[in-house]
C-alpha cells in the first residue's frame, strides 16, 4: 500500500480526505434531483464550479498535478480532444445552440477527470469514495422507491410512463441504470471482508432495496448490464467474502423480487388510490423486511471473513485450482447452456430484435426477458445514415434530434440515439467516436489495473460498474444523464493516477514545496486557463436559469415577464435560440407578428435547422402579410411526418397576402418548452 495511505490523520488531510470522498457522490445526488442532469443548466453549473475547485487547488497546493502520470495525460487528452471536436463541430453544423450543451456536459466530465487525477493516488480516498457514493445511490433510490410505494409520503413528479419508475432523475432506463451501480458497489461492501463490520451490514441491507427499484423501472437495458457487472466483479474481484455477501444478499433479494412481481398492483391502476396506496404500503413493509434480514444474516456471517482470510492457498496450487475452477466452471456452464436450450434461447431473442412485430411486455419478467428492439434499429439507423453522409466529423453535435425528425419513419418525437457509440459515429464521425473510445478504454483499464493485492476487490467492483455503464450507454443516452455518469471519470482520475511515492521516484527528489519563478509562472497560467474555461459554462448556466424562469412566467400567463426573462437569457448567452422563441410567442400574443418574425430569425441564425422555429416563423410570416412559402416548405423538409409541418406547407401555398392571413389564423405556432436549445 503506498505511503499516503499510511500517513497519520491531521485536520488538513482529514478535510481533503471527507472533500474527495463526498464530491462525486453529492454530485450524483445533485444531478438526480435535477432531472438526471439532462438539461443544459446543471451540467453547465457544475462545469463552472469544477472549473473553479481546480484553479483552487493549482493556486493553494503544494504539488497541485501530484497524481498526474502518464495513462491519466492519455484519458484526459482524448477526452479534451472529444470536448474540443464538440465544439469546433458547430462550424460545420452551423448550430451553436446544439453544439455549446453539449460541450459543457463532456466538459464537466473533463473536470472531473483531471480534478481527482491530479490528486495523488490514495486506496483509502478511493475506499470512502466508494462508501459515499453507495450512500448516495442508496438515497437516490430509496426516494425514488418510496415514491412508487408510498405516494401519500413522496409524490414525486409527473411521469412519462407511469407505469415504469423514473422519478427523480426523469428517465426509467437511467434510474435502472443508477440502481444497478447501487446494487454492484453494495454488493462489493457485503462481499468486503477487510471492510469496517458496518460497511459490510449496511452494504448487505441495501441490496434488496436497490434491486426493487431497478424491477420497478422495467429496464432491459439496466438489468442485464447490471448482471454483467456482477459477473465482473465475481470473476476478477473474488473476494473472500464471496460466500457471507452471497448467504446474506441473495436469498432476502429473491424473496423481495418475489413479493413484488407482478408489479401490476401498483402500476396498473391510480397511483393515490387507496387500494394501491394500501398495496404499497404493504410492498414497503416486505422490502423493509428484506433489508433487516439480509442485514441481520450478514452480521451473523461476519466470524466467515475472518476465517476466509486467514486461509491461504500455497502459491505452487495456486495456479493449477484457479485453472481447474475455470475449466470446470466452463464445463457447468456448457451443460447447464444445454440442458435450458440457451442457444435456441438466444436464437429466438436474436430473432425478436429484429422483427418488426416482436413486442415489448408491458411489465415484470414479462418485458425484461422480451427480445423486442422496442425501436432501438430505427434510432440506430439514422445515425448510421448521418455516418455515410460525413464519416470523418459526423453532422455536428447535438445534431441527431434534426436527424431523427427529417429521417425518421415513424412519428416518435426523439431527441437522442439511444446509444453513445452510434449517436457519437452519426454527430461527431470516426474521430469523435475514436478519442471517445480511447479515454473510456484508458478509465477501464486503470480500474483493471488497479485490481490486483489487497484492494483487488475494490477496483473490481469500480470496474463492473464501468463495464456496466459502457453497456448500458451502448444502448441508451446515459451519457447525457452525468447523475449516472460524472462518477466514472472522478474514480477514473482516481485510479489512473500516480503516488506520491511514485513521482519522487521518478523524479528523483523529495516532494516538498520548491516554489520557482518558472513554477509561480505555471500555476498564474494553470488558474487563468481554469477561468478562462469556466466562463462559457457559467454563461450557460446563467442564461439557462432565465430561460426555466421564461418558461414558468409563459405558463402563468405573464408575458410581459417572460419575455424580459428571455432577453436576459439571450444577453447572458446570445448563442442560443430558444429565448428567441420565448421572445416570438410573446410577440404573436399581442399581435405583432412582424416583431415576432424578426425574434425568430434572430434564433434560426443560431440553430437554423429548428424545425420548430422555422414552422414558427412561416406562421408569424403569413400573419404579417410577408411571404411564407419558403418556410413553410422547409419546415415540411424537416418534419414530414410532423401534421402541423405538412398542413403549414399544404395552407401556406397560395401566392396572395390575404390568402396567406386567413390560412395562418388556422394554424398553430409551435409553443417554447423546456429542454429547448
Amino acid at each position: 500500500m503506498a505511503s499516503e495511505d499510511r500517513t497519520a490523520w491531521n485536520a488538513p488531510a482529514l478535510a481533503a480526505l471527507i472533500g474527495a470522498a463526498l464530491l462525486p457522490a453529492l454530485l450524483t445526488i445533485y444531478f438526480s434531483f435535477q432531472s438526471g442532469g439532462y438539461f443544459p443548466g446543471a451540467p453547465a453549473l457544475v462545469a463552472a464550479q469544477l472549473a473553479l475547485l481546480l484553479a483552487l487547488r493549482i493556486a493553494i497546493a503544494r504539488r497541485p498535478l501530484e497524481g498526474v502520470s502518464p495513462a491519466l495525460l492519455v484519458a484526459v487528452a482524448a477526452l479534451a480532444a472529444f470536448t474540443a471536436w464538440i465544439l469546433a463541430s458547430s462550424q460545420w453544423s452551423d448550430s451553436p445552440a446544439r453544439a455549446i450543451p453539449e460541450y459543457t456536459r463532456a466538459l464537466a466530465y473533463l473536470l472531473a477527470l483531471v480534478l481527482f487525477g491530479s490528486l495523488p493516488f490514495s486506496a483509502r480516498r478511493l475506499r470512502w469514495m466508494a462508501y459515499a457514493l453507495a450512500a448516495g445511490v442508496f438515497g437516490v433510490c430509496t426516494v425514488a422507491f418510496l415514491s412508487r410505494t408510498m405516494p401519500d409520503l413522496i409524490a414525486g413528479a409527473g411521469e412519462l410512463q407511469p407505469s415504469r419508475l423514473s422519478y427523480p432523475l426523469d428517465y426509467w432506463n437511467s434510474l435502472g441504470l443508477l440502481a444497478g451501480l447501487g446494487v454492484i458497489l453494495c454488493g462489493h461492501l457485503a462481499c468486503a471482508s477487510r471492510d469496517h463490520w458496518t460497511a459490510r451490514v449496511a452494504g448487505a441491507a441495501a441490496v434488496p432495496l436497490l434491486t426493487a427499484t431497478l424491477y420497478y423501472t422495467f429496464s432491459r437495458g439496466a438489468t442485464w448490464a447490471t448482471l454483467a457487472g456482477i459477473a465482473v466483479y465475481v470473476v476478477v474481484g473474488r473476494p473472500r467474502g464471496l460466500l457471507a455477501g452471497a448467504l446474506a444478499t441473495v436469498p432476502p433479494t429473491v424473496v423481495t423480487l418475489m413479493a413484488i412481481n407482478p408489479a401490476s398492483a401498483l402500476t396498473s391502476k391510480p397511483r393515490f388510490a387507496p387500494e394501491t396506496i394500501a398495496t404499497g404500503h404493504r410492498t414497503t413493509l416486505i422490502v423493509l423486511g428484506c433489508m433487516v434480514a439480509a442485514g441481520a444474516i450478514r452480521a451473523a456471517t461476519l466470524r466467515l471473513d475472518s476465517g476466509f482470510e486467514r486461509f491461504s492457498m500455497p502459491q505452487r496450487l495456486r495456479r493449477p485450482v484457479l485453472i481447474g475452477a475455470g475449466v470446470a466452471t466452463v464445463i457447468v456452464a456448457l451443460a447447464a447452456s444445454a440442458a435450458l436450450q440457451v442457444p435456441d434461447v438466444v436464437a429466438d431473442k436474436y430473432r425478436d430484435f429484429n422483427s418488426d412485430d416482436a413486442r415489448v411486455g408491458d411489465s415484470g419478467s414479462s418485458r425484461l426477458l422480451s427480445g423486442s428492439d422496442n425501436g432501438r434499429r430505427d434510432h440506430w439507423e439514422v445515425s448510421v445514415s448521418a455516418l455515410k453522409r460525413e464519416p470523418l466529423r459526423g453532422d455536428g453535435a447535438g445534431s441527431y434530434e434534426i436527424d431523427w425528425t427529417r429521417d425518421r419513419d415513424s412519428a416518435l418525437d426523439v431527441h437522442d440515439g439511444h446509444s453513445l457509440y452510434l449517436e457519437t459515429l452519426g454527430e461527431l464521425g470516426v474521430v469523435g467516436l475514436g478519442v471517445l473510445l480511447i479515454c473510456l478504454l484508458v478509465l477501464l483499464g486503470g480500474f483493471a489495473a488497479r485490481a490486483r493485492g489487497p484492494n483487488r476487490a475494490l477496483f473490481a467492483a469500480l470496474l463492473g460498474a464501468g463495464v456496466a455503464w459502457a453497456l448500458a450507454a451502448a444502448v441508451d443516452w446515459d451519457w447525457e444523464m452525468p447523475a449516472v455518469t460524472i462518477w466514472l471519470f472522478a474514480f477514473g482520475g482516481a485510479a489512473l493516477a500516480r503516488t506520491r511515492v511514485e513521482r519522487a521516484q521518478d523524479e528523483g527528489q523529495p516532494t516538498g514545496r520548491r516554489f520557482t519563478v518558472g513554477k509561480v509562472a505555471l500555476r498564474v497560467a494553470g488558474v487563468a486557463a481554469c477561468l478562462a474555461v469556466a466562463v462559457l459554462p457559467a454563461r450557460l448556466a446563467v442564461s439557462e436559469a432565465h430561460y426555466e424562469r421564461s418558461l414558468d412566467s409563459l405558463a402563468a400567463g405573464d408575458c410581459a415577464d417572460a419575455r424580459a426573462e428571455a432577453q436576459a437569457a439571450a444577453d447572458a448567452l446570445g448563442s442560443r435560440a430558444a429565448p428567441h422563441h420565448v421572445k416570438a410567442w410573446c410577440e404573436i400574443q399581442a399581435g405583432r407578428y412582424r416583431a415576432a418574425a424578426l425574434d425568430l430569425e434572430e434564433g434560426l441564425r443560431n440553430d437554423p435547422d429548428n424545425w420548430a422555429l422555422v414552422q414558427a416563423l412561416a406562421v408569424t410570416r403569413a400573419r404579417a402579410g410577408l411571404d411564407p412559402r419558403a418556410a413553410a416548405r422547409r419546415t415540411a423538409a424537416l418534419n414530414p411526418l410532423r401534421e402541423l409541418s405538412v398542413a403549414t406547407r399544404d395552407a401556406l401555398r397560395g401566392e396572395r397576402p390575404a390568402g396567406w392571413r386567413r390560412a395562418a389564423r388556422g394554424l398553430d405556432v409551435t409553443l417554447p418548452e423546456s429542454g429547448d436549445r
